[in-house]
């Protein structure tokens, strides 16, 4: 599309699909589908990655082509969880019953570049991460895990950082909702000898 040279911002409706956004307008300028074209266009605009999670779930041929297209490195895959009777299911999937381990067992086959694990329980809440959930999704895979979901003080790094478990981490309401920022937690984490650029 002509306009993704004015793209700054992208985000999901509530379809799932991406939305392109004119910052000086704010309005909705283009609506698209995961087509080819538009990861190309996404690329292009200076995104480095880009993460599926819908059409990962309906559409295990295309993750397929788009990793041999694209490589490996530029998919990665967004993946919900919530937790029934200690079982791990994928939210958003048309299949209820679509268990965590089947799911991430399919996207290795694909040869994705790695996943952003979101426990739906923790999400929002800044109560910690779900160390349990991200200390057994390690195990699952050997592709990049970014956690994500649950950081509410600079302590739940220090957890998540002590635990088993193996990838980087993300936070995003900590950042909306506390005082805190990302300097309070590396200095946290400098404290506890833990190695970071500060």
């Amino acid at each position: 599309p002509g306009g993704w040279t004015q793209v700054v911002v992208e985000l999901q409706n509530k379809k799932n699909q991406i939305i392109a956004i004119d910052k000086k307008q704010m309005e909705p300028i283009e609506s698209c589908k995961f087509i080819y074209d538009d990861i190309s266009n996404l690329l292009k605009i200076g995104a480095d990655k880009v993460l599926i999670k819908t059409k990962a779930l309906n559409d295990i041929n295309f993750i397929k082509d788009a990793v041999n297209y694209f490589g490996s490195q530029c998919i990665s895959i967004s993946v919900d969880v919530q937790i029934y009777k200690r079982k791990y299911f994928i939210q958003g999937s048309k299949n209820d019953n679509l268990f965590m381990e089947d799911f991430i067992y399919e996207m290795n086959k694909c040869d994705v570049g790695e996943y952003v694990i979101n426990s739906v329980s923790h999400d929002g809440c800044m109560k910690g991460y779900d160390i349990k959930l991200l200390e057994y999704s390690s195990l699952l895979t050997q592709k990049p895990i970014i956690a994500v979901g649950g950081a509410g003080n600079p302590d739940h790094f220090i957890q998540l950082i002590n635990s088993n478990f193996y990838g980087a981490i993300g936070a995003s309401s900590i950042f909306h909702f506390t005082q805190y920022t990302p300097n309070d937690i590396k200095n946290l984490m400098k404290k506890n000898n833990i190695q970071v650029r500060v």
